[in-house]
């Protein structure tokens, strides 16, 4: 492949997870703002991490 070839695949592929990522901070931020105040910060964290993780496994399977 040409050079220029490879860095547009790699642009896509990086486009792809910031939209995937983006959606789900976003999504993240509106169950944040859900919670009342009363309730408990580890379900935000708990959440937050579940998140993470997909995020970075969607990241491997576009990168592998």
């Amino acid at each position: 492949m040409i050079n220029w070839q490879k860095k547009l695949i790699w642009g896509v592929r990086l486009g792809e997870l910031l939209a995937v990522v983006g959606v789900y901070f976003v999504l993240y931020a509106l169950y944040c703002l859900t919670l009342t105040f009363n309730e408990l910060s580890y379900v935000k964290m708990t959440y937050g991490a579940l998140l993470l993780n997909y995020a970075v496994s969607q990241f491997f399977d576009y990168a592998l």
